[in-house]
């Protein structure tokens, strides 16, 4: 991933946020695009992070290539390919992917069009890697939606110090929202575009990972560019934050907790005439 106008990542790439994406599947984060994968199909993964994405839907697909700005997290992803002939991973920007023309029949992006000043320039250009007939996939969360119990306050006052710093940026942290305007923006007509969401929960039903979820926001708040940005942006101090951090930690010590929020889903394929823009611009 690469920001267009702003080199500014929200989320930043402190060891807490890497873990945290680490956990991400290709069941559990983009099982609405599992159905459309065959056994012949090279597909590309924008913004890929540490890799954990990809690295399943190469058990889906006969290639699987992941990309992201950093260098440092490539290295990460290529740590998980070892062991995987069909898996490779590249340092690259999402505005200036290093493939010619039509050369995936799927192209994936996850959680990566929220954080960018010109998420339709992203969409064109993977458009563009994407073969006639072939789809794009993206899902990204709906910041505006996070639901938590207990409703501690301060939790609240994440989600607000967490929106302006998205806007800060530039970004779009309800990108969920508006995905399907996006790919319309991008070219591609209106009966090629299924929009759909899901929910991600996180409870004691799976308590590693709810509790690994706040644990990870607990040392977010301090140490990542979260931090780092709503002091610079003078939309929190140390001392907020530092509420803000205990009160992850509070809630990730509850077994009671739980959180919610909504992701948009969009399924796009890509026709001729969508090339034919593409190369007028």
């Amino acid at each position: 991933m690469a920001c267009r106008g702003s080199n500014a990542y929200t989320h930043g790439h402190h060891s807490s946020v890497v873990k945290h994406h680490a956990r991400r599947t290709a069941s559990n984060s983009a099982a609405f695009l599992l159905p459309h994968l065959q056994k012949d199909q090279k597909l590309l993964d924008v913004g890929c992070g540490p890799g954990s994405i990809t690295a399943g839907f190469a058990d889906y697909v006969a290639c699987a290539v992941g990309v992201d700005y950093s260098d440092e997290v490539v290295q990460e992803a290529r740590d998980v390919a070892a062991g995987k002939d069909n898996l490779e991973f590249i340092a690259a920007s999402v505005y200036e992917l290093p493939f010619p023309d039509d050369s995936f029949d799927v192209v994936f992006t996850h959680q990566v069009l929220q954080h960018l000043p010109d998420p339709v320039g992203a969409l064109q250009e993977m458009l563009r890697v994407t073969k006639p007939g072939g789809i794009v996939g993206s899902r990204e969360a709906i910041c505006s939606t996070y639901q938590m119990s207990p409703a501690l306050p301060v939790l609240q006052q994440w989600r607000e110090v967490y929106a302006s710093i998205a806007h800060r940026n530039s970004a779009e942290p309800d990108a969920g929202l508006f995905l399907k305007q996006w790919f319309l923006d991008a070219g591609v007509a209106e009966d090629h575009i299924h929009y759909g969401n899901s929910v991600v929960t996180y409870s004691s039903s799976d308590e590693s990972s709810r509790r690994a979820y706040g644990e990870a926001w607990a040392e977010r708040a301090l140490q990542s560019s979260f931090a780092k940005q709503a002091k610079q942006y003078a939309v929190a101090t140390s001392e907020k934050l530092t509420e803000i951090s205990q009160g992850w930690q509070a809630w990730a010590e509850n077994p009671k907790s739980v959180l919610f929020y909504v992701n948009g889903e969009v399924i796009a394929r890509k026709d001729a005439q969508v090339n034919v823009a593409l190369s007028g611009n």
